[in-house]
């Protein structure tokens, strides 16, 4: 019986998993997409399509799984006077498409050493990458001997988020970093403290420094003329963030402990789109007179 449950569930996530496949495939025009992302999201900046409900804030969050963590090649998004720098001249150490990239000027001689990166591939100190954690309330976990869901498991890609569902809802959260060398993480336990396990944890923003906005998965494959069909809820901190080169590479280590491998390197980034494509207007993610909603393990 045991191993009937397994063939049932490991076969209803194939079929799922394929749905997803055939959907994504399927080229979208811009003119017949809902609203689109990245987009612009410095203070003020509009786009033209209706927003036509207000995004899940971070209490909702809460109640989702995590299906998976990536980054890009610079910022996807944008904000004036924070990330929204050209790409720097000389080696990038990825050949996918860079987004924008956050001022270098305040880093000191020694945070620009190089750092040699033992688990993260194609990645370099001194460069920007968006980091995107996947919530879902499709997302799957580790199959338990009955076929039951089991331990919470992320995986490469997005195909997680809709492992249970195709249409299921998913956030992501957004937060843009500009990587430095700190040599003062001199042992594991420094470097432990400074990870603050951000494999399922961002640098929780200070109220009123982040935003929240409907939108849609990103990725290079995407443009101003073929839009993506699948619905994203975004959470966005509006500054840089410094990360430094340890933290990284640990967090690198412990996406490669939880199985993924194409995930350590980045993503090419899709240029913020046309205001056409965007939603009208974000929210607050957290209103600077709201309480803060505690971190914690979103599981």
């Amino acid at each position: 019986m045991r191993a009937l449950h397994l063939v049932q569930a490991m076969a209803l996530r194939v079929c799922l998993l394929a749905l997803v496949g055939v959907v994504k495939s399927v080229d979208l025009a811009c003119t017949d997409a809902e609203p689109q992302a990245p987009r612009d999201v410095t203070p003020g900046y509009t786009g033209i399509l209706a927003t036509r409900y207000e995004p899940y804030g971070e209490e909702e969050r809460r109640n989702f799984l995590q299906a998976n963590l990536h980054f890009h090649l610079g910022a996807e998004h944008k904000n004036d006077g924070e990330y929204d720098q050209a790409p720097p001249a000389g080696d990038l150490a990825s050949t996918v498409a860079p987004g924008l990239f956050c001022k270098t000027d305040g880093l000191s001689p020694a945070e620009k050493l190089p750092y040699n990166f033992q688990h993260c591939k194609n990645v370099s100190v001194g460069l920007t990458y968006e980091f995107h954690w996947v919530f879902s309330s499709g997302a799957p976990g580790q199959l338990a001997d009955d076929g039951s869901e089991g331990e919470l498991g992320i995986a490469d890609g997005l195909g997680g988020a809709f492992a249970r569902t195709v249409n299921a809802d998913v956030i992501v959260r957004g937060q843009v970093c500009l990587i430095y060398n700190n040599a003062s993480l001199d042992t594991d336990a420094k470097i432990e403290a400074d990870y603050a396990d951000f494999l399922t944890k961002w640098r929780p923003p200070p109220a009123g420094q982040a935003v929240k906005y409907v939108g849609s998965t990103t990725g290079s494959s995407y443009n101003d003329n073929v839009c993506s069909p699948a619905e994203v809820n975004w959470h966005v901190d509006l500054k840089c963030c410094k990360l430094s080169a340890q933290a990284f590479d640990r967090t690198c280590k412990a996406m490669y402990d939880e199985g993924l491998r194409e995930d350590l390197k980045p993503k090419g980034s899709r240029p913020p789109v046309d205001r056409r494509w965007v939603a009208d207007v974000t929210f607050p993610l957290q209103p600077v007179c709201e309480v803060p909603v505690r971190e914690g393990n979103s599981n």
